[in-house]
């Protein structure tokens, strides 16, 4: 995915240029996802797979449905969906601001309850201040949105991916420096080029397989498997540039680092990180995209009389594929300055070695880590990462120094695009100091 929300296509997803820079990444991921579904199912299936990015602006109006939110996370591992309580509207003494629950519930003010809707969580120092929820989960029958209600959060789940690769790391299994084809040799030859160090921060040259898949003829609302991802990149002969020479998000990348941590453990991406991630963090997260979840959203594309289903069975992991609501992410922030796994080794690793990339316009809108972003404002370091698919266009975004930390799923690019929020930084500023 990309960086920008609004231009969202249909990445699987993140901060990217799959397009565009930091400060537009709500909207440009909610314009990625809508152009990607649109593009699946024109005759040149070429230009509906790129990168999404991972703004969206958000104005919803509409009557907010609160639930309970829990401040402590869950004990259990993937679980259906996360326990709920009521949130918190009230902003800690820390928090700046006259009023940042209602400049919050402004932004999404744009949303009805018959639209499809959008869900929105704040924390700092690791409790949860504010979750609400706008719209509807399901349009028919007409089923309201809740802070419990999950959502898949596409690219945004590159960040656990790249933790499974960097605990592997710790323990010797995995060495980022060694080229893929250590890992996986029955690649083609072009496996001997990058290694795994480059895959994580997206400077490999491997062509994106949802592209590659996308000009095989299959569609976004269809299905696709890992075996179809794997045909396609054995189909390609050679890198679109050479390793390390500049910086292009691909989501062959963080599909073939989960394809790493099964080669190396014997056990799926998703189980090892319920095992390893998820339970001990007391996460109630999933990884697994077409998983039939009780309490899941319904995503949608269009508007009015044209608004048809986004949903995808497209199986890949690692790329995308998590299954959470916003505040559970909330919760997960606490890694990036608290963190339990693997300590500051890890948290350090996170940022190690990260890679400068570029806006639209040439100029660099910010650096590229273990599956988060990072960008300066206003003297401020913010770590970040959008996510679109399916019609789900998600924002995350962290400020570490003050223990901030802001996330939002809308379940329709359209829906996200007539918030009030033009990035992430619209979503998380009015809670800062």
């Amino acid at each position: 995915m990309t960086p920008e929300w609004r231009s969202a296509t249909l990445d699987h997803m993140l901060p990217q240029p799959r397009t565009g820079s930091p400060r537009h990444r709500f909207v440009a991921v909610t314009a990625l996802v809508a152009i990607t579904l649109s593009a699946c199912s024109d005759d040149d299936p070429a230009a509906t797979a790129t990168t999404a990015t991972t703004a969206v602006p958000v104005t919803t109006a509409g009557a907010a449905t609160t639930t309970p939110v829990t401040t402590t996370p869950a004990t259990t591992a993937p679980a259906t969906a996360p326990a709920t309580s009521t949130p918190s509207t009230s902003a800690p003494d820390q928090v700046a601001g006259d009023d940042p629950a209602a400049e919050t519930r402004a932004a999404f003010a744009s949303v009805g309850p018959d639209d499809p809707g959008c869900t929105v969580a704040v924390g700092v120092g690791g409790e949860v201040v504010f979750a609400e929820a706008y719209g509807a989960a399901r349009l028919d029958p007409t089923e309201p949105m809740t802070t419990d209600t999950i959502v898949d959060i596409g690219s945004t789940s590159k960040q656990f991916t790249a933790t499974a690769i960097l605990l592997l790391e710790d323990e010797g299994l995995v060495d980022l420096d060694e080229p893929l084809a250590t890992y996986l040799p029955d690649l083609p030859a072009w496996a001997t080029q990058p290694t795994v160090r480059q895959l994580v921060h997206h400077v490999s040259g491997i062509p994106d397989y949802i592209a590659l898949l996308a000009n095989a003829g299959f569609e976004l609302t269809g299905s696709s498997t890992d075996a179809d991802a794997l045909a396609a990149l054995g189909e390609v002969t050679e890198l679109d540039f050479e390793p390390g020479v500049t910086w292009a998000y691909s989501n062959s990348n963080y599909f073939l680092l989960g394809q790493i941590v099964l080669a190396v453990t014997g056990t799926t991406l998703d189980e090892f990180l319920a095992a390893e991630v998820f339970e001990p963090l007391g996460l109630d997260m999933v990884m697994d995209p077409t998983a039939a979840l009780p309490g899941k959203a319904v995503s949608y594309e269009g508007t009015g009389d044209a608004i048809t289903v986004a949903d995808s069975k497209w199986e890949q992991l690692g790329d995308g594929g998590i299954q959470t609501t916003p505040t559970q992410l909330v919760s997960w922030a606490t890694e990036y300055w608290a963190p339990t796994l693997g300590g500051d080794r890890i948290l350090d690793r996170r940022l190690v070695d990260a890679v400068g990339f570029d806006d639209p316009s040439g100029v660099e809108a910010g650096q590229y880590g273990a599956g988060i972003q990072v960008f300066e404002d206003g003297g401020q370091t913010f770590l970040s990462h959008s996510g679109g698919w399916g019609g789900f266009v998600t924002l995350f975004v962290v400020q570490p120094d003050e223990q901030v930390v802001a996330a939002a799923t809308c379940t329709s690019p359209d829906t996200a695009i007539g918030l009030g929020i033009e990035s992430e930084l619209d979503l998380i500023r009015p809670w800062l100091t």
